[in-house]
């Protein structure tokens, strides 16, 4: 073999390689694509004060998932219940992946540890596989974390695909719990109880004070009664908020940040 074939060959041969490479980009970006992206979820505009939103998950004290209540959510979850109420292809044909979007359900576990049949699936993200059969999944439009049977899980028709998170997080800031009754600075059940007992799936009216890195900062304002001395009179309603009831229920106390958070939100409405 010549030189020239030889140098042909290698040339050849690195161009295959190439062309393999190239290949199995294509295909990983197309799988990206079709089993794990989805549209950024819509969060508030900061010009935008306040908001009237639907809590659907309560995670902690300082931290919920919040829905829009308007026309294009309604639309969006009626589009998306209409598609998973069909017959849905099993998803244990195809290899388990983290991260990977698919159709799941809510089901509910007996004292004996079996699952109850699921009704209805949702649109959810493998977030973490637990064992062999069961996988931890995120309900992107609900907030909530759920253990589903491998077994449960459909897959995603790719409509539903080109529809946005219905969530977005929220936090309650600047607050933290009352480090003179919670040294460990955990929050105790009964503080989550009661913020449950306040939001939890409620149309609530939300004071917007930023957006930062996919999170919303926000307190929520709430309805109190004030008492009247004159008897004759009924009690008339004042308003107050979420974070100022933690406090005043002695189970939050602002935190070191509220200064920096609130100099923040100031230059923020500045720009």
């Amino acid at each position: 073999m010549s030189g020239g074939e030889l140098g042909d060959n290698i040339l050849n041969n690195e161009i295959n390689v190439f062309e393999e490479h190239c290949d199995a980009l294509l295909h990983l970006a197309q799988r990206e694509t079709t089993i794990y992206s989805l549209l950024q979820q819509k969060l508030p505009d900061i010009k935008c004060q306040y908001l009237t939103i639907n809590i659907p998950t309560v995670v902690d004290v300082n931290h919920f998932w919040a829905q829009y209540i308007d026309r294009e959510t309604n639309a969006q979850m009626k589009q998306i219940n209409e598609i998973l109420s069909r017959q849905l292809i099993p998803l244990t044909l195809t290899p388990i992946e983290i991260r990977m979007m698919c159709a799941a359900p809510f089901i509910l576990q007996t004292t004996s540890n079996q699952f109850v049949k699921p009704s209805q699936y949702y649109r959810a993200r493998i977030t973490r596989r637990i064992d062999n059969v069961t996988v931890e999944v995120f309900f992107v439009n609900w907030g909530n974390t759920e253990q589903i049977p491998i077994d449960q899980l459909r897959i995603l028709d790719a409509s539903l695909l080109k529809i946005a998170p219905l969530v977005y997080k929220c936090q309650l800031r600047p607050i933290r719990p009352n480090i003179a009754r919670y040294p460990l600075n955990n929050w105790p059940i009964q503080a989550v109880n009661y913020v449950c007992s306040l939001i939890l799936e409620h149309q609530v009216e939300a004071e917007i004070k930023s957006v930062a890195r996919y999170i919303v900062n926000c307190d929520i304002l709430l309805d109190i009664q004030l008492n009247n001395r004159n008897q004759q009179k009924p009690n008339e309603i004042g308003r107050t908020t979420l974070r100022q009831s933690l406090i005043n229920k002695g189970f939050a106390d602002t935190s070191n940040e509220e200064y920096i958070f609130e100099v923040k939100i100031k230059f923020i409405n500045l720009i």
